[in-house]
């Protein structure tokens, strides 16, 4: 329920002048309050102190509400998916079995403090990719037969059964990732196109952390 704005209504009523004569259009008397009306579904009725009222729409109006709503859940949506939030569809298997090709990929944009193991949103010849890091600034990266080590370290990532090696036509290791840097690879070490193509990353050349992953399924 809505009360709209009540309004003075006109009154025909007689009022008493200075002289004390009856007057059509005389001013009221200071106790003669202006009588107040308002619109309702049965129309124009007295405002009556305490009742409550339903104020009277048209469909036009009703309509034009309803469009206003709606434009701003747009506006607030098309804002945070803008600032906050992003989207985009895995499409190159390189973090498989983690994301599955096809699958729609939500992160944050605005948590750039990355730690080992995230999963980050990184954008590479004008492709979006989900990368997980393994390095950050100051780690020391090198692969050679014994797999991925850094630190000296060996290091293992659940789910991923291919072996990690270097690619011919990548880069040399080790590598020593550099300040506000991260080094990152895809689970499907066999085949994605990660840091040990193109070196470290800058984090603010990454798009945000990723956050929730919506799966499609076939039928």
């Amino acid at each position: 329920m809505r009360i709209v704005l009540v309004k003075t209504a006109d009154t025909d009523k007689s009022v008493h002048t200075e002289d004390g004569a009856a007057g059509k259009h005389a001013l009221p008397r200071k106790d003669e309050a202006p009588q107040r009306t308002i619109l309702t579904e049965e129309g124009e009725v007295p405002l009556e102190h305490g009742k409550v009222y339903v104020e009277a729409t048209t469909l036009r109006h009703d309509v034009g509400m309803l469009l206003l709503k709606i434009g701003v859940v747009v506006a607030c949506f098309a804002l945070l998916f803008t600032f906050v939030f992003g989207l985009f569809r895995v499409s190159d298997g390189g973090m498989y079995p983690a994301l599955h090709d096809g699958d729609l990929t939500l992160y944050y944009r605005l948590d750039r403090n990355y730690v080992a193991n995230d999963v980050v949103a990184v954008e590479e010849d004008g492709q979006m990719q989900a990368l997980r890091v393994v390095a950050v600034a100051g780690d020391t990266v090198d692969i050679t037969d014994d797999g991925l080590l850094v630190n000296g370290n060996p290091v293992t990532t659940s789910g991923v059964t291919e072996e990690t090696q270097p690619f011919k036509e990548g880069i040399s290791f080790p590598v020593t990732v550099g300040v506000n840097q991260v080094f990152l690879l895809g689970d499907a070490r066999g085949h994605a196109t990660d840091s040990r193509i193109y070196g470290c990353v800058d984090i603010d050349d990454t798009q945000g952390k990723v956050i929730g992953v919506l799966r499609r399924r076939n039928i």
